[in-house]
């Protein structure tokens, strides 16, 4: 992983290189005597798709979050307000 490199462009590099593994026989066979064969390559594939929904789901759950601090701090500014004027 790059200093750089989102966990999404790390999850996609990842995701590519084990589709190619898959889709070529020519390298996957020289790849066999390492321990990457196809079940290998296949059940990689499947943790991948697991990886990708967790970070979408990350991502949806960040974006309520700050969708939620956001709202507090209007919110706030607004009582702020609110609460001068009666002073």
């Amino acid at each position: 992983m790059g200093k750089n490199q989102s966990i999404s462009e790390v999850i996609r590099s990842g995701e590519t290189m084990v589709n190619n593994l898959l889709e070529f026989d020519e390298i996957r066979a020289f790849l066999e005597p390492f321990g990457y064969t196809s079940e290998k390559l296949t059940e990689c594939k499947s943790k991948i798709d697991i990886v990708k929904e967790l970070d979408l789901k990350q991502k949806k759950e960040y974006g309520e979050q700050y969708a939620a601090t956001l709202d507090v701090e209007t919110k706030w500014e607004a009582a702020k307000k609110d609460y001068s004027v009666l002073l």
